[in-house]
């Protein structure tokens, strides 16, 4: 292969512009060496977009001659005879692994080719030289390129949503010889491409990465392809849109692979219909989660959700967890997949089974709440403020335990919005930057004026756990000591946890959410991509340890007890560290010069 870094000088929007035009004219046989000046190339550019039986290639002109607007022929000359050296197919590889770099191509969606992913993905479908293949949301280098450079007969239908990368798509076909490769350019939820005398045609095998930041109204989409047949697509349920028509365009054997973020697998009402409904109708087969840094342009970590319509594992979902040790490498740009990763995933989908910490097979039942898999993969590994622990899974089963919301009420706090801030001393609210320290400081906390009626309900009262459900701090809890001195609030992202027996001291239930079993439970129910949260449902199934009233009581001596010993050998240790400085001090000759305060005073 000719060296390619003699293009490096020139990396700039300017370079891949007439990289394109250069791949475009060789491949249209022209002669390259007739082309003198930057016009020429440009009329010659246009004539062939303009005459293309894809109409959509005009972008590319439109493209190129935007990019060569400021070059003068000089320059022009030196780029172009520099890129001119090079085949179609060198330089389409060249421009294929810089898209994923640099910023020059339409960046619509979060998601940019991972090489792992693609070859995983590959290897999941597992193409027949004679099915039919779709990928439905296509990109310049997604799983479909390495499908067509190993069978360039291989019948391939591309939607892409962006004409510009439409336009690239168009040259990776023509450099790779695509013979049965169609490519169209709209979005396939609002108008698929793919429709012979009003029949919307289906696929053997199907693959979609969908943009994860969706900028169209689901207004547009209509339903004469029966794509909303598992529930009404919404502005909330885009994603869970992509994988219905995703459905609704497999045929009665095909697999899908398509890619979809944590915050779709939980959450919302309209996400949760459309969800379940899929989800009951037994077509998935199983979800791969992945850790952050496999998308180039988003610290999103990404799922892959396996569509089977010949599914071996009935009304059944397999797990796996593949952020293990082994299975995945860091490089320059992404995270990847490592080859054992990507076997022993594959050898999972081929034979699944439950492994302790990668994965697990769930009944479709206990899917109906989330399909998140850290909530369906069982650990005996798990990491605890910056500690690794081994559990005993048996005995942790063993334990007797009983529902949060059976001993105490759980109540969420007040949505506060700007206009409620006061400036006015009174009613206060209680917000997670207050939890920093265990001793709340009521006079520093903001002030909030709301109507009486919806006050009573937030306040904090003595012997109330107050918790945090969200944010950095989750699962931070804080126990009431006494009667607060005022009014005060919790904001929404805090829980109050109240006894239902009055007279019951939950002193012992906060020393419990702060031990390493809450915790353990705490990291296995909490869901979110960028920001953790725990659903009221999941706190009110919180496993509570059940205690006799004298073992309550023992917890809380001798929790009591040790909190005293350990502030006695802070206030020791404090003491000689003052010490030491004024030893130290006094070895400088510094006494008369730094006078503590209650000293100084005594003058």
């Amino acid at each position: 292969m000719n060296d390619l870094k003699e293009l490096d000088s020139f990396k700039s929007p300017a370079l891949f512009a007439i990289l394109c035009g250069v791949v475009l004219l060789k491949m249209q046989e022209k002669e390259i060496n007739t082309i003198d000046n930057k016009s020429q190339f440009l009329n010659t550019i246009q004539n062939l977009t303009k005459n293309s039986k894809f109409n959509t290639l005009i972008e590319l002109y439109k493209w190129i001659s935007l990019n060569t607007a400021s070059l003068d022929n000089k320059v022009f000359s030196s780029i172009y005879n520099s890129v001119s050296k090079f085949s179609p197919q060198v330089l389409m590889n060249w421009f294929n692994d810089m898209s994923i770099q640099q910023n020059f191509r339409p960046q619509r969606s979060s998601f940019v080719n991972n090489k792992s992913l693609n070859n995983l993905v590959t290897k999941i479908i597992n193409l027949d030289s004679d099915n039919t293949f779709l990928e439905a949301t296509a990109t310049i280098n997604g799983p479909w390129l390495q499908i067509l450079k190993s069978n360039p007969y291989q019948k391939i239908t591309l939607q892409a949503t962006d004409p510009l990368e439409a336009c690239f798509i168009y040259l990776n076909i023509q450099v790779n010889n695509g013979r049965n490769t169609v490519i169209h350019n709209k979005n396939f939820l609002t108008q698929p491409g793919y429709v012979k005398d009003g029949v919307m045609n289906t696929f053997d095998r199907i693959v979609t990465f969908p943009p994860l930041q969706n900028h169209f109204s689901p207004k547009l989409i209509k339903n004469s392809f029966n794509k909303s047949k598992y529930g009404t697509i919404t502005s909330k349920n885009i994603l869970w849109g992509y994988i219905s028509n995703t459905i609704s365009t497999l045929n009665s054997t095909g697999r899908a692979v398509t890619c979809i973020s944590n915050g779709d697998l939980f959450g919302t009402a309209s996400r949760k219909q459309i969800r379940n409904t899929i989800v009951n109708s037994d077509k998935i087969e199983a979800i791969i989660s992945f850790p952050s840094g496999f998308l180039t342009h988003s610290i999103k970590p990404i799922n892959l959700l396996i569509i089977n319509n010949r599914k071996k594992l009935k009304n059944k979902i397999l797990f796996i967890d593949a952020n293990q040790k082994d299975w995945i490498t860091s490089q320059s740009h992404t995270t990847q997949l490592t080859e054992r990763g990507i076997a022993k995933i594959v050898q999972l989908l081929n034979s699944p089974q439950c492994i302790t910490n990668i994965s697990n097979i769930v009944n479709i039942k206990n899917c109906q709440e989330t399909l998140m898999v850290n909530k369906h993969v069982e650990k005996n590994l798990v990491s605890i403020d910056n500690t690794i622990y081994h559990l005993n899974l048996f005995q942790i089963k063993k334990m007797d335990t009983i529902p949060l919301d059976s001993i105490a009420y759980i109540k969420r706090g007040y949505n506060m919005i700007v206009k409620d801030k006061s400036s006015r001393p009174g009613l206060k609210i209680l917000k997670i930057a207050d939890l920093a320290n265990d001793n709340i400081d009521y006079s520093q906390l903001e002030s909030i004026d709301v109507l009486p009626n919806i006050t009573d309900k937030y306040l904090i009262h003595q012997n109330d756990i107050v918790f945090s459900v969200r944010g950095q701090q989750v699962g931070k809890a804080i126990f009431i000591k006494e009667e607060p001195d005022r009014r005060v609030m919790i904001s929404y992202n805090l829980v109050i946890i109240r006894p239902k027996d009055a007279s019951h001291n939950l002193k012992w239930l906060y020393i419990y959410l702060n031990s390493l079993l809450a915790k353990y439970y705490i990291k296995k129910v909490q869901s979110g991509s960028t920001v953790s949260s725990l659903s009221i449902k999941d706190l009110a199934n919180f496993p509570i340890p059940v205690l006799s009233s004298k073992a309550e009581q023992r917890v809380i001596e001798h929790y009591e007890k040790g909190t005293q010993s350990i502030n006695l050998l802070k206030k020791e240790l404090a003491k000689k560290e003052r010490d030491l400085n004024n030893t130290i001090n006094h070895s400088f000759g510094l006494d008369n010069i730094f006078i503590p305060e209650s000293e100084n005073d005594d003058l």
